[in-house]
């Protein structure tokens, strides 16, 4: 079977199902080839309803999670888009085709490399790859309208909150324990700079580096 066929069954069987219905959405669903960005996966897996490990403690998430969560932030052509966590660069293709600037944060070196590469590969000339802590953001580009976590957390980093814009949005899971069920999230700001945030559904994905629960304290 190839790619294409592969990205049909995907939007199809997957993400409309799960309710989303933005058509430029499920456009770049089709459009992008997930497995470039988990060359060591055949197709057949790296198009699955689930997590694929892409190594170094990093994953493609579920793709009807993720484009649920991508339509809850809204996303309009003139966002400019904070993509933490980004590794292989596929979420950051994604959103190459939702907004005008795409920023995406790494503090792996070989992944940065490895998004580097497919993201030119896709000629999406619109995203810059940066390295960095994720915690931190990317404050030398802020303030952005979207930020979208690649990865559960226990906790929303104040750095991130702070490079949100007035009227801006924040996705992720959050999973404030381990034992917990995770939450897709969003945070919104709003032009007086309150934020506020709306559980939207149940999900479970691993935490991001950086953004897991401290470690208990036992005596």
């Amino acid at each position: 079977m190839d790619s294409y066929k592969y990205r049909e069954m995907m939007v199809l069987g997957q993400i409309e199902t799960a309710g989303v219905t933005n058509q430029s959405i499920l456009n770049s669903f089709r459009e992008i080839p997930r497995e470039i960005f988990a060359p060591h996966l055949s197709p057949a897996v790296a198009y699955r309803d689930e997590d694929c490990s892409i190594g170094l403690n990093r994953i493609l998430m579920e793709p009807a999670v993720q484009a649920r969560l991508i339509q809850a932030l809204d996303v309009k052509p003139s966002d400019v888009v904070l993509d933490v966590g980004g590794a292989t660069g596929y979420s950051s293709a994604l959103f190459s085709r939702l907004a005008t600037t795409v920023v995406m944060i790494e503090d792996n070196a070989e992944l940065q490399t490895q998004a580097e590469q497919n993201l030119l590969q896709l000629d999406a000339s619109n995203v810059v790859v940066f390295s960095g802590l994720l915690t931190k953001g990317c404050p030398l580009h802020a303030p952005f309208d979207v930020v979208f976590i690649n990865g559960a957390c226990a906790h929303i980093p104040e750095a991130l909150v702070d490079q949100l814009s007035p009227g801006g949005r924040l996705a992720c899971v959050l999973q404030e324990r381990r034992e917990n069920m995770g939450k897709a999230t969003l945070f919104s700001k709003n032009e007086d700079g309150v934020v506020s945030r709306k559980a939207l559904f149940d999900a479970n994905i691993p935490y991001m580096d950086g953004f897991a629960p401290e470690p208990a304290f036992v005596l």
